[in-house]
């Protein structure tokens, strides 16, 4: 990933068992099995949506597989039918994670909301850190989908 331009995502162990597997202890101590920032995230979302991360049969099948995922409760909550959403979520103790696209008339979207430290620790559809991912995907929708609008009228001026 550091080759790629995204030195701060990485697999610091391979399996959560801490030093017993650690690549990088120092780094599992501090970030568990993996870390990464939000903004690395969106750019190899970018980069993947653009063909730039593989060949095209390979990268039709990453995005074909995210398309996939079946976690409901963050990104994909709040958004009308109609909106696709390629993504890959995370639930561990205080952490949510959900990362994707979003695909809709004014997208698409490459998006990603990290959270730790979240008091509300359920494994709950109604987790206060899903809610709040959901929302944020919300306004992101209501914000593009507005401006998309925009634009339509304006053209047919």
């Amino acid at each position: 990933m550091t080759d790629w331009g995204f030195p701060s995502s990485r697999i610091n162990a391979k399996v959560f068992r801490g030093d017993k597997t650690s690549v990088d202890p120092a780094r599992t101590k501090q970030f568990g099995l993996g870390s990464t920032t939000a903004r690395e995230t969106v750019r190899l979302l970018v980069k993947l949506h653009q063909g730039k991360s593989s060949d095209k049969q390979a990268t039709t099948e990453m995005l074909e597989h995210l398309k996939k995922c079946e976690d409901k409760d963050k990104l994909k909550r709040f958004l009308p039918a109609g909106v696709v959403v390629a993504n890959k979520s995370g639930t561990v103790s205080d952490v949510r994670t959900d990362a994707g696209i979003l695909y809709f008339k004014g997208g698409p979207v490459a998006i990603c909301v990290l959270t730790k430290e979240n008091d509300d620790r359920r494994y709950h559809v109604d987790n206060e850190a899903n809610i709040f991912i959901g929302r944020i995907a919300e306004q992101v929708f209501l914000h593009f989908n507005k401006s998309a609008k925009k634009q339509a009228a304006s053209e047919t001026r």
